[in-house]
């Protein structure tokens, strides 16, 4: 495992400043915002949990259940779990050098009993069916996935995962 002090230096700080800017920008998207939460709700298929009495527990990918190490800063210090490679649009055969969170299936395997697990992440999709194909190679663990085209676009690097896309599937108190 990984200290989080070890943490890139000033991912942190891009944190905090980002989340600050997305708290400014509220106000004034607030229109965009709820129309495009319409949209992304109208273009999802809710069938996998529409009927179901359980919690929705909505995960996320990236920094959550894995470390993907695309800049190796971490080739010295930890051994990678794997090396998955995916096709984007504009390149071939892309390594994703992964390091998986300590315990991660003992976590997805009891979270999967008590909940209906979403995946929501800001990643493209091919990116991220690569790692999840991975993680659950007999597709036992999660009843959806969302990717960043199911986000809300705020700016380049700034995608709003917004929960209220499920709201008329799920109460927001049903939803962790």
């Amino acid at each position: 495992s990984i200290d989080s002090s070890k943490n890139n230096n000033g991912n942190y700080d891009n944190y905090v400043k980002n989340a600050l800017k997305l708290i400014s920008l509220i106000p004034f998207r607030k229109l965009f915002i709820n129309q495009r939460i319409k949209e992304i709700s109208k273009s999802i298929n809710f069938e996998s949990i529409q009927n179901s009495n359980k919690k929705l527990l909505v995960l996320d990918l990236d920094e959550t259940l894995i470390h993907a190490d695309l800049d190796y800063s971490y080739k010295d210090k930890i051994k990678y779990d794997t090396v998955l490679y995916f096709d984007s649009e504009d390149e071939k055969n892309i390594p994703i050098p992964l390091i998986i969170r300590p315990e991660m299936y003992q976590f997805l395997n009891y979270a999967s009993k008590e909940f209906d697990l979403v995946i929501f992440t800001a990643s493209e999709q091919q990116y991220a069916d690569t790692i999840i194909n991975y993680i659950e190679k007999d597709k036992k663990y999660f009843k959806m996935r969302l990717y960043r085209n199911n986000c809300i676009f705020i700016e380049p690097g700034l995608y709003i995962k917004d929960l209220r896309i499920f709201s008329d599937y799920k109460k927001m108190e049903d939803i962790i």
